[in-house]
C-alpha cells in the first residue's frame, strides 16, 4: 500500500499570472551582472501547513526558479526534492530578516539583493515591506506596484 501527503480538497491558484516575472523586476535584473538574489517572500515549508491555501510556500519557490530562467541571474531560493543544510542557513537567515545579523548573513553568502514580491505574500508572514523599508542595510533602488528592489549595503 502506497500513501501520498496529497493536501484535500486539491486547490490551485492562477499560476499562468506567474509564468514571466513582473517587466519591472525582470528589467531591473536582466541588467545586473552576477548579482545574487534573495527573493521574498520566502519559505520552505517544513510541513503541510497551509498546502490547502490557493498560494502556499513550494509554489512561490518554484515561481523564482521560473522567474530566474528570464533574468539569468542567481538565487538563493528554491526547492528541491531534499532540503539541503545550505538552504535551511538560508531559510534561517530569512526568517530573523530585517535584524542586522540576517542582512550581514546574507551579504556573506553573497546575496547583493532582495526581492519583496507583493502579489506573493500570505497571509501572517514577515518581514513586511514596512520593515524592509526601515532597513538601514538595505537600500531601495527599484519600486513598482509589484515589487520593490532593495541592494544589500556591505
Amino acid at each position: 500500500m502506497v500513501v501520498e501527503n496529497v493536501p484535500f480538497p486539491m486547490r490551485s491558484f492562477a499560476g499562468a499570472a506567474y509564468v514571466r516575472p513582473p517587466a519591472d523586476y525582470e528589467r531591473f535584473f536582466a541588467a545586473q551582472r552576477g548579482a545574487v538574489i534573495l527573493n521574498l517572500p520566502s519559505g520552505i515549508g517544513y510541513g503541510l501547513a497551509g498546502s490547502a491555501d490557493d498560494l502556499y510556500v513550494f509554489d512561490r519557490e518554484l515561481i523564482y526558479m521560473n522567474w530566474q530562467t528570464y533574468h539569468g541571474q542567481s538565487i538563493v531560493n528554491g526547492v528541491n526534492g531534499y532540503i539541503p543544510w545550505s538552504r535551511i542557513g538560508v531559510q534561517k537567515l530569512t526568517a530573523r530578516l530585517p535584524s542586522e545579523e540576517a542582512v550581514v548573513g546574507l551579504a556573506r553568502l553573497g546575496v547583493g539583493f532582495v526581492a519583496f514580491n507583493k502579489g506573493l505574500v500570505l497571509p501572517g508572514e514577515g518581514p513586511s515591506l514596512a520593515q524592509l523599508r526601515r532597513t538601514p542595510r538595505l537600500e531601495p533602488v527599484l519600486e513598482s506596484a509589484d515589487t520593490a528592489v532593495f541592494r544589500v549595503r556591505r
